[in-house]
């Protein structure tokens, strides 16, 4: 017979793996209803913990590791700023890994932060394949996905409105008079800018927009191979009035593209992003933008963290998703 493990009854008692944790460990605060489930739960699987590995989880370090798949993209530097800031104020130390947006270097930062017994991982996946998500539960640390999620997963997360991002961009080029988008997207397997790049379509398509599937161009994020799609989106003879890009690297190599093209400036192409980044301001024209809340988001991976150490109030795994902001300027001026 297969040996029972955490998932099992997690699943069996309709919780997250985190949570059963909690209730074997005898730490954090526990609804006491989901307490009883779980209780019920391992007794009818006749679940028994894994004494060393408990034993291991209860010398853990005070280090929460961080990893991301861009260290570049300055969101998910700035992210680990105000992650780091407020998980401070509780003495937690903060490493930092950059996946490179590589499943295999994923795997790699994981292991070593079970081996070295994290207090927590804090993770945005380098795909929606990742396997990253159910390892750490099952090993009972306590775990916060931001920006990017996998299917199936119900612990705790937290990232922008998605959906209201792309709807926003749509809503605001169409405001303007643009009338034939084209967007900028990175890989499908990344759901934030996956959802952006739909909803965006979506909305667009709604609104009575010609949204054109040749003109939705998936891209490397990396700055040649951005670059380098634009300039084929401009070479193809495909007529468009304005871009929507999915994130910060994409909206910096559409700029540049476009800018070197002649193609930017009142009356010609619209350009709109995802993310204030500071150049955004300093360029002309200066960009219009989505920004998301990434002090608060930030700040929020910080507490949903923390109420899994029991040092807050803790109401179980949550998913708290943070409304974004139109910020308008020249890149979409119509006169």
């Amino acid at each position: 017979m297969a040996r029972v493990t955490i998932s099992d009854v997690a699943a069996a008692a309709g919780v997250s793996t985190a949570t059963v944790s909690r209730v074997i460990n005898g730490i954090g605060n526990v609804n006491p209803g989901m307490r009883d489930r779980v209780s019920a739960a391992v007794n009818e699987l006749h679940y028994r913990p894994n004494p060393t590995g408990r034993v291991l989880r209860q010398q853990r370090t005070d280090t929460v590791a961080v990893l991301m798949p861009d260290i570049k993209n300055p969101y998910f530097t700035e992210f680990t700023y105000f992650f780091e800031s407020s998980v401070s104020a509780h003495n937690i130390q903060v490493s930092v890994g950059n996946t490179d947006e590589s499943l295999v270097n994923e795997e790699r930062y994981v292991a070593s932060a079970i081996e070295q017994r994290s207090a927590g991982v804090v993770l945005a996946v380098a795909s929606d394949r990742s396997e990253a998500p159910a390892l750490i539960q099952e090993k009972g640390i306590p775990l916060v996905l931001f920006d990017r999620l996998v299917h199936g997963y119900t612990g705790a997360s937290v990232s922008v409105d998605n959906r209201a991002v792309g709807a926003m961009a749509a809503s605001h080029l169409f405001a303007r008079g643009f009338q034939r988008p084209a967007v900028l997207t990175g890989s499908r397997r990344v759901s934030s800018t996956r959802t952006r790049a739909d909803s965006f379509c979506d909305a667009a398509a709604k609104r009575g927009m010609v949204v054109d599937p040749e003109l939705v161009v998936q891209t490397d994020t990396r700055e040649l191979g951005a670059e380098n799609a634009v300039w084929e989106l401009i070479g193809s003879g495909k007529e468009f009035d304005c871009l929507f890009s999915t994130n910060g690297p994409l909206t910096m190599a559409a700029f540049r593209v476009l800018h070197e093209a002649g193609w930017t400036g009142y009356n010609r192409v619209g350009l709109i992003g995802v993310d204030d980044e500071f150049w955004t301001s300093l360029v002309t024209p200066r960009v219009t933008v989505i920004r998301q809340p990434v002090t608060e988001i930030g700040r929020m991976a910080a507490k949903l963290l923390i109420e899994q150490f029991g040092r807050g109030t803790a109401e179980g795994p949550r998913s708290v998703v943070l409304a974004p902001q139109l910020v308008v300027r020249e890149s979409t001026m119509r006169v």
